[in-house]
């Protein structure tokens, strides 16, 4: 990832919030195959263990039938076979990417420099976003057990956002008081052991992971202004967002 100083995020806690907050990743593996494509990506939902291994954990599943499921697994088995079966192989950390982007993302109009287009006009559109960039060894978990757990996890941690307590504060609300999310154990044992054998177990050992919020931290006064109060104007759920991200990144402006 190109990390520009001024956008550039190195706390690993708020990169790692990034991740939780958005968990729809987009693994990418660069493999050498004679059935597959060399590069492929598939968007998968990602638990991540910030305290496994080195630097954190991330797992997720994806779709046996996906032929990146197919190549991963055929890579797998291959170094099986040329190792042993009590080696754990893997596909090594510079053929690994997984790209994690925040949500609020938006194009950048020149209109909104107040200062710079009046006085010079040397201005240009650009376009805030924030990502986190993870690399590490990616390793295929094909047991029925580790699936289970990684999906009951998945599921434990997003069936919160649908608790009403997280959007509502009244403790007199039964309806918040009695919530239940739907869980794993919910579904009869042998549907859920059926479907896990559809899908295959991803685990990638992080060893590198970088991250930005380009949030238009190279603008100061009437061009920042201008652009947190020009997001304001647009009276958008996203663009009011996009106005709070730009604000609370310019008060830790590198």
């Amino acid at each position: 990832m190109y990390l520009n100083e001024d956008y550039a995020e190195h706390d690993q806690d708020a990169l790692f919030d990034l991740i939780e907050e958005h968990r729809l990743g987009v693994l990418t593996t660069a493999i050498e195959s004679d059935s597959f494509p060399f590069l492929q990506s598939t968007h998968i939902p990602f638990v991540l263990d910030r305290k496994g291994g080195k630097k954190g954990i991330l797992r997720g599943h994806i779709a046996r039938a996906n032929p990146h499921a197919k190549q991963l697994v055929q890579y797998h088995r291959s170094k099986l076979e040329q190792a042993g079966s009590s080696s754990d192989p893997h596909v090594p950390t510079d053929r690994v990417s997984t790209i994690f982007t925040h949500k609020t993302q938006a194009y950048v109009t020149p209109r909104f420099y107040l200062e710079t287009k009046p006085s010079t006009g040397k201005v240009v559109p650009t376009w805030n976003y924030a990502a986190v960039e993870v690399r590490g060894a990616l390793r295929i978990r094909e047991s029925g057990e580790y699936i289970v757990k990684q999906i009951s996890d998945l599921t434990s941690d997003m069936e919160r956002s649908f608790n009403p307590s997280e959007n509502t504060k009244s403790e007199n609300d039964q309806r918040t008081q009695d919530y239940e999310g739907w869980k794993v154990s919910d579904a009869p044992e042998r549907y859920v052991n059926l479907m896990t054998k559809a899908i295959v177990g991803i685990e990638i050992e992080i060893e590198n992971i970088e991250g930005k919020y380009k949030m238009s931290q190279n603008k100061t006064g009437g061009d920042l202004t201008g652009v947190i109060e020009g997001f304001k104007s647009l009276n958008t759920e996203e663009a009011r967002e996009m106005a709070d991200l730009i604000q609370a990144r310019s008060k830790n402006s590198r």
